[in-house]
């Protein structure tokens, strides 16, 4: 995957966004558990740092000597900021990798059984051809009770070009599918719906333990398959509707300011997705 040239690996340290609180929540519950010694955290596209950049005031030093963290993002700059951060925060231990987003599972082949995995502002752009495999292969690192905690917009502050936005909705039909070709018919993760005050989100979370399915790697290409045809449905769905509003607008116009912009936001969406079905061809 390569990176989307208009996105943004945002980074304020006086701003908490609600994902990463929402992150940092979970991880507060986790590590409040006295019997758990070490805890280990992949952080997929960990960007600049801005999950772990409220960790002094979220938790306390015997909590961050808890974990062993584990960064991986595609963009060296961005890792360098992230890892300078970490280094003044008493981790147990940490590392970081360099890579594109698919191979991430390669870049920590002895560290598999994480406790945490966290994907925050990312799944828009990720091409739609390689999330079933990401997902997938996420779920797979992670240990017999570990978490796979995802967040993203379903609205975007300002566009970005080739980036495909995904609805809770669709996304609960993603992870539907998901779970049950993993033989999970009766678990059904709830996926959120957030209003923010210049976008909308949806987040997710993954129990590694409501699955049942001790070894999701043998299913890797089964479970892929699936998730993906679902994927190219709701991709060929969103592009339809697309089409029918750029059509209407090109018929009547846009009357309002309201309008004007959903013109701006649609043209964006319709590049994308007409990339994204190239794509999975």
């Amino acid at each position: 995957m390569n990176s989307i040239a208009d996105s943004d690996a945002y980074f304020n340290p006086e701003r908490m966004l609600a994902q990463h609180q929402a992150a940092l929540t979970l991880l507060q519950g986790m590590l409040s558990d006295p019997s758990i010694t070490s805890f280990r955290w992949l952080d997929i596209a960990c960007g600049r740092g801005q999950i772990i950049s409220h960790l002094k005031t979220v938790l306390s030093d015997g909590y961050r000597r808890k974990i062993r963290y584990f960064g991986y993002d595609i963009d060296n700059r961005h890792t360098r900021t992230a890892k300078r951060l970490a280094e003044s925060l008493s981790f147990q231990s940490l590392s970081f990798e360099i890579g594109d987003l698919p191979r991430f599972p390669s870049a920590f082949p002895d560290d598999s059984g994480f406790d945490f995995v966290t994907l925050t502002n990312t799944v828009h752009e990720i091409d739609p051809s390689r999330l079933a495999g990401i997902l997938v292969d996420a779920i797979s690192q992670l240990g017999e009770t570990g978490c796979f905690f995802v967040y993203d917009m379903e609205t975007l502050p300002s566009a970005e070009l080739g980036a495909v936005l995904w609805s809770a909705s669709e996304i609960k039909s993603v992870i539907y599918e998901l779970c049950n070709a993993l033989g999970a018919k009766d678990y059904e993760p709830a996926v959120g719906q957030w209003q923010h005050h210049s976008c909308n989100g949806w987040n997710v979370q993954i129990r590694r333990q409501h699955l049942n399915c001790p070894d999701v790697s043998s299913l890797r290409d089964t479970v892929v398959e699936s998730v993906s045809r679902r994927i190219r449905e709701l991709v060929e769905v969103k592009l339809s509707q697309t089409r029918s509003a750029l059509e209407s607008l090109t018929q009547y116009g846009a009357e309002t300011g309201d309008e004007s912009n959903a013109k701006d936001a649609y043209l964006y969406s319709f590049w994308a997705l007409t990339r994204a079905k190239g794509a999975q061809r």
